[in-house]
């Protein structure tokens, strides 16, 4: 049976989830990574969604944290809903690491998960997209940088160019970038056309990606706040408080 702690926030919305998946191994733990952290399995990720935006259309999805749990990949969802947010905490083997897709129900979820795809090696089933979306197209196939097993250092990259893709006579494709006076960031967009007709865009936003997030398991906490001031020039300092903050809070300390 689903498993809940006293919350005090925003009752009705996880009062609701609770009573919906009443009858399932569902958990759900108030006031751990907002509003509450839930736990379930992949297989109730969509109903959980689906719920969530019935209760209340204006729910969003910030992010998708991928992790290396060990034997198991995570995959954490964090949800905003009109007020507040909470996180969907989900897990797989690595031996098969997959999940739903959840494109279909918040369409901007899509760069989220081909983002864990990329760094994690979780599967989405049902996503539309494919390719490289933060790494190199010439990245080796089967390495994912962001486990635990993987020394970058040792990564050698593919020096056989990727085979051009086949178009259609009656399509044509326009590149706009990576560099473009009217982009903010360098970011590379694939447009095909049809005449005048735009039918699909294929977005590549990797050009800035350092491996920050790698870089950091490699050095102390202290020394990974000059890495997280180098991550925006332009606001280095937030990202140094809130590291801080993450750290303070990890170690629970009273500063």
């Amino acid at each position: 049976m689903t498993q809940i702690i006293e919350n005090n926030q925003e009752p009705g919305l996880i009062s609701m989830l609770e009573n919906k998946f009443r009858e399932t191994n569902m958990q759900i733990q108030s006031d751990q990574l907002g509003l509450a952290a839930i736990k379930a399995e992949p297989n109730q990720l969509r109903e959980i969604i689906k719920t969530l935006l019935a209760a209340d259309p204006k729910t969003q999805l910030v992010t998708i944290t991928g992790l290396d749990l060990g034997e198991n990949l995570g995959a954490y969802y964090h949800m905003r809903p009109t007020k507040g947010y909470l996180t969907i905490k989900i897990q797989v083997p690595k031996s098969n690491p997959k999940i739903p897709s959840i494109a279909d129900l918040i369409p901007g979820a899509a760069f989220a998960e081909l983002e864990a795809t990329d760094l994690l090696g979780i599967v989405f089933e049902g996503n539309q997209l494919t390719g490289h979306f933060l790494l190199a197209e010439n990245w080796p196939e089967g390495v994912y940088p962001l486990r635990k097993d993987v020394n970058t250092q040792d990564v050698t990259l593919n020096m056989v160019p990727p085979k051009p893709e086949e178009e259609d006579e009656n399509t044509f494709k326009v590149i706009i970038g990576p560099q473009h006076p009217a982009l903010i960031e360098p970011e590379k967009l694939s447009v095909t056309v049809a005449g005048e007709i735009v039918t699909n865009v294929d977005p590549r936003i990797g050009y800035v990606h350092r491996g920050i997030e790698k870089a950091a398991e490699l050095r102390t906490y202290q020394r990974d706040i000059y890495l997280v001031e180098r991550i925006c020039g332009i606001c280095n300092a937030a990202h140094a408080r809130t590291f801080a903050a993450g750290v303070e809070k990890i170690l629970n300390t009273d500063v």
